[in-house]
């Protein structure tokens, strides 16, 4: 693999592990904190490259931080190269999602947040009905709150029934009030 990390052991069998994970169909989530510059977003490339390799689709965003406060920003760059995707959806799930990304329901303001998460739900678990998949988030303290929202909605149920849908999801970046 192209990524070489040094002195990243344990974050890279905890990485890993949530691959292995995927490919065997559990759910799941993780988190890696840490102040800026400590590696989380190069132990994200080695995890992205690793699962790709393991034949896992890999979806994923960096948060921005000037577009933190604009409604679904992170969701917009998650699911951009899904839209093809989107038809296959429930048809008023794939609505909401086509108000999110601007496509034929744009005129709709997206504001049903619940219907939202449930489409973003939806979707990744049909995608890992045909291959486990990998979410990653990186710098998510800069993902704005609707794309979050939608985000934890789905990863909350993904992983809820105990079976798991072969959704696997890691968060590098991730620092909010009380967090250590």
């Amino acid at each position: 693999m192209g990524h070489v990390l040094h002195g990243r052991r344990a974050e890279q069998a905890a990485l890993g592990a949530l691959v292995t994970d995927a490919l065997e169909g559990r759910s799941g989530a993780l988190v890696l904190r840490g102040e800026a510059g400590i590696g989380k977003s190069a132990l994200l490339d080695w995890t992205a490259e690793r699962a790709g390799v393991d034949g896992v689709r890999v979806v994923r965003v960096t948060g921005v931080e000037a577009e933190a406060d604009l409604a679904f920003a992170g969701l917009v760059g998650l699911l951009w190269p899904l839209q093809s995707r989107l038809d296959d959806l429930p048809e008023a799930q794939a609505r909401a999602l086509h108000s999110v990304l601007g496509g034929p329901a744009a005129d709709e303001a997206p504001s049903d947040r619940f219907r939202i998460g449930l489409a973003v739900l939806t979707l990744l678990a049909e995608l890992a009905g045909e291959q486990p998949v990998l979410c990653l988030v990186d710098d998510a303290q800069w993902l704005d709150r609707a794309s979050t929202d939608a985000l934890t909605f789905a990863a909350r149920r993904l992983g809820a029934d105990g079976g798991g849908h072969g959704v696997r999801g890691a968060a590098g970046g991730v620092r909010r009030a009380g967090a250590g």
